[in-house]
């Protein structure tokens, strides 16, 4: 049997929202157990969030940070392993910017169609229907003996949040909100709020009614619709872990699983929480948002080796700490088809970093938001730019402390001058030895 390489993709998925990740409440198994026979990465990154290009930064293997790709898809690196022999094929949830985007360097394309609604059956879900046609397809190509990449793209947990039966009612009473005994979907809490609860008022008066209302004074905080929608947020994790178990099961009994390389991956996060000076986002405004934030901007990533199946090998079930990113994607699944990395790629393969082999493959990571922002992410700092509202206004400027701030709530670029110019000088020397769009 030849090589197989498998990358299982959801555009975006919250990192806090992973059970592997520290989320003890949240029910993911399928990802637990992934994780405990693979390598979890605690520091992988998007390089550019912004929705259009994330696909490009994963087969291109570059940033699309400052300016993305001017070439077409048939210049992308994926595109060049077809024409080193090796096969490649996307099956994708629908979507015309999925669609539009990807078509091209693919050799093959399939694309599923589902439904996302609070009355919708699970297996008629979007990510019902990717797992099912994946099963065909590894049915259909068991004796298939060519070296593939097969790419398993989800939208992830898409906007708006809507799980489907038998999941709205899973998390309610962990964000205090009370089931409706007449259907699958909570209700809200019929008492009336007395304070508008965007707003700061005293401890003691939070205390007091928080207590009134049943809530701990962290929940207080939060407005009650906003509560929900984290609720469904968290029971749509779990319908795409339910079919990730799946989805593991069937790629487990394939002929070629024992040369097959798979790694997890999400696009980027959500932002929940935007910072001190307000506790939680509106949700009229989350749609479109794409601040260099650490919710947004960390990802998750997974890779699992076939030797490390069995659990009981050197480096199953462990941990790296290292700077990575998802430009790291392709050149792992070209190493492992021992395939040459082009010239123009900057991501590197994070196979060395689960050997233990080195120590580190960045040094710092190049992120933007595809609309001007821009950031340096350290081992222990996140440095943002971003673009002034208006001419001849000053630049903005953000420094987050790592690994201690981990949601970036609080700025200290006032409090640290000195780190402040050392990572802006950083980031300019990134951007100077960016070797410049594909032609």
């Amino acid at each position: 049997m030849s090589l197989r390489a498998v990358v299982i993709s959801g555009d975006h998925w919250h990192i806090d929202f992973h059970g592997c990740y520290g989320n003890d409440w949240i029910e993911t198994p399928a990802l637990q157990k992934l994780a405990s026979e693979g390598v979890v990465f605690d520091n992988c990154f998007a390089a550019c969030v912004d929705p259009g290009l994330t696909a490009r930064a994963w087969w291109t293997g570059r940033t699309q940070v400052p300016t993305p790709d001017a070439g077409g898809p048939q210049t992308w690196e994926l595109a060049r392993l077809k024409s080193l022999g090796v096969r490649t094929v996307l099956i994708t949830e629908a979507s015309a910017e999925h669609i539009a985007e990807v078509a091209p360097p693919f050799d093959e394309v399939h694309v599923v169609r589902g439904e996302d609604d609070l009355d919708v059956r699970e297996t008629e879900t979007p990510i019902a229907h990717l797992v099912r046609r994946t099963e065909e397809w590894l049915k259909e190509n068991a004796s298939d003996t060519r070296p593939t990449l097969l790419w398993i793209r989800s939208r992830g947990i898409p906007v708006p949040w809507l799980p489907p039966q038998g999941f709205a009612d899973l998390y309610l009473e962990d964000y205090a909100l009370v089931p409706d005994q007449s259907g699958p979907v909570a209700a809200a809490n019929e008492a009336e709020l007395e304070f508008p609860p965007e707003v700061e008022f005293p401890d003691e008066e939070l205390c007091e009614f928080a207590e009134e209302q049943d809530l701990t004074p962290e929940q207080a905080r939060v407005p009650e619709e906003t509560r929900f929608a984290l609720a469904m947020y968290a029971s749509y994790a779990s319908l795409l872990d339910r079919w990730l178990g799946r989805l593991l099961r069937s790629l487990g009994q394939d002929p070629h699983a024992a040369q097959t390389l798979l790694l997890f991956t999400t696009g980027a996060g959500q932002v929940f929480f935007p910072g001190e000076s307000q506790p939680a986002v509106d949700l009229a405004d989350l749609e479109g948002t794409t601040p260099l934030r650490g919710e947004l901007i960390q990802t998750a990533l997974i890779v699992r080796l076939p030797e490390l199946v069995g659990g009981d090998a050197e480096h199953a079930g462990t941990r790296r700490r290292a700077l990575v990113q998802s430009i790291d994607l392709l050149p792992t699944v070209e190493e492992w088809l021992a395939v040459p990395v082009g010239a123009p790629v900057e991501g590197r393969s994070v196979l060395p970093l689960i050997r233990q082999s080195v120590d580190q493959i960045h040094e710092d990571l190049l992120l933007g938001d595809g609309e001007g922002a821009l950031a340096l992410r350290t081992t222990d700092a996140l440095y943002v730019e971003t673009a002034p509202p208006e001419a001849g206004a000053d630049v903005g400027v953000s420094l987050y402390e790592k690994p201690f701030d981990r949601w970036d709530v609080a700025n200290v670029a006032q409090q640290q001058p000195g780190m402040v110019d050392e990572l802006s000088a950083r980031l300019r020397a990134r951007l100077s030895r960016a070797t410049g769009p594909l032609a």
